[in-house]
């Protein structure tokens, strides 16, 4: 991490809000060198998000067909077309391509709810609809039933196999 960057300090964490991001940057690796894992032995990507006043939120994204929605929500708040997608055989499991999975991913922008566990220390991160109203704060309980709704009715990520995908046919 560079504690400077474009001669500016960095600014801090990203707080309790529902704010417009653009995602700055995935990780592929713990401090150690080895690659992310989830409890199961998948991969994983750390996605970091970045606010308009630089304050950033990671959130760890499993590539795995079990947890599929959880990349296909990122892809879809962010305008990502699914549908087409699907027809070109793109499969979650094409994002342990780093290339691949960067060129996809990294400038994209969407809204999400950050909300800190203060026992954890981590953010839970729930893409969100564009028209969302944005804030700073604790969450109303609307804000908090709609995204549990949302998670309950996630989109699932195609599924089929790998396929060669065409250089005009990304970024989707």
């Amino acid at each position: 991490m560079s504690w400077v960057e474009d001669g500016q300090l960095r600014a801090g964490r990203m707080p309790n809000c529902l704010a417009k991001v653009r995602i700055d940057r995935l990780g592929w690796e713990k401090r150690d060198g080895g690659p992310y894992r989830d409890k199961h032995g998948n991969a994983m990507i750390r996605v970091i998000y970045q606010d308009a006043q630089k304050r950033e939120v990671g959130d760890m994204v499993p590539i795995s067909d079990k947890a599929s929605w959880k990349l296909a929500q990122i892809l879809n708040a962010s305008g990502a077309d699914l549908k087409r997608m699907d027809e070109n055989n793109v499969s979650i499991h094409k994002f342990k391509d780093r290339e691949f999975a960067e060129k996809q991913l990294v400038g994209r922008e969407l809204k999400i709810l950050v909300q800190w566990d203060a026992a954890s220390g981590y953010a839970a991160v729930y893409p969100q609809e564009p028209d969302a109203q944005e804030f700073e704060g604790e969450p109303a309980p609307a804000a908090r039933d709609a995204t549990a709704a949302r998670q309950q009715n996630a989109a699932t990520a195609p599924t089929s196999a790998d396929a060669d995908i065409e250089e005009d046919d990304i970024p989707f």
